[in-house]
């Protein structure tokens, strides 16, 4: 099977989480942002969601604007970046597959979720 050719700049990438651990909105140290620059770097269109991030603190410390919900059906791809406890419950419910598109790639960076709800993790 062939896949079809993709353009970055056509990719919408949904980053959850941003914060330097889990349940906290404190982004010092955070690693995300590393993430996120990477895949801005490609020319993805990136959103990053977080519940326990300031928006304002977000933007003035990491220049990164949050989206306060992800659209639905709306990402080619997600991560998980974070495993805050509300995307834990969301994802083992399904909840976080109904942000992706039918064929998104989901990938949860800290192995929080169930395996079978995602692509790949560490």
């Amino acid at each position: 099977m062939s896949l079809p050719a993709l353009r970055a700049d056509t990719l919408r990438i949904g980053v959850l989480g941003l914060a330097f651990k889990e349940n906290c909105a404190d982004v010092r140290n955070t690693r995300v942002i590393e993430i996120a620059r990477e895949l801005e770097t490609y020319g993805v269109q990136l959103n990053v969601h977080v519940p326990w991030v300031d928006p304002v603190t977000a933007r003035d410390e990491l220049g990164i604007d949050l989206v306060p919900q992800p659209d639905e059906r709306a990402y080619d791809g997600l991560i998980l970046a974070v495993a805050h406890q509300q995307f834990r419950d969301a994802g083992n419910a399904g909840d976080i597959l109904a942000w992706g598109k039918a064929d998104a790639v989901v990938y949860d960076v800290g192995g929080s979720l169930d395996r079978t709800r995602v692509d790949g993790r560490l």
